[in-house]
This record gives C-alpha cells, sequence and structure tokens, in this order.
C-alpha cells in the first residue's frame, strides 16, 4: 500500500477532489444522507399495468 504524506489538509482536500471526484466534506455528507433516507421499497409490475 502507498502511503501519502500532505502537508496541509487543503492539499488532501485537492488530491481527493482530482483523483476521487469529491472532497471528504463531500463524500461525508453524502453518507450522512444516505443514512437519513429510508431504504427504496421494490415494487412489482406486472405486464397488465
Amino acid at each position: 500500500m502507498l502511503d501519502y504524506h500532505f502537508k496541509t489538509f487543503s492539499h488532501f482536500t485537492t488530491y481527493c477532489k482530482r483523483n476521487i471526484g469529491a472532497t471528504p466534506n463531500e463524500i461525508r455528507k453524502k453518507g450522512e444522507e444516505s443514512r437519513d433516507t429510508p431504504p427504496l421499497e421494490t415494487y412489482s409490475v406486472s405486464a397488465n399495468d
């Protein structure tokens, strides 16, 4: 595994945005939103609907 050493949190944030496409705060917010929403229900659809 590679070890990365960032001088500041800002450098880490920039690295995440460039390589992952989201900052740590955006990732955390997305995780919190997914926990707040109830799981999706599944519905069966017939050809007669």
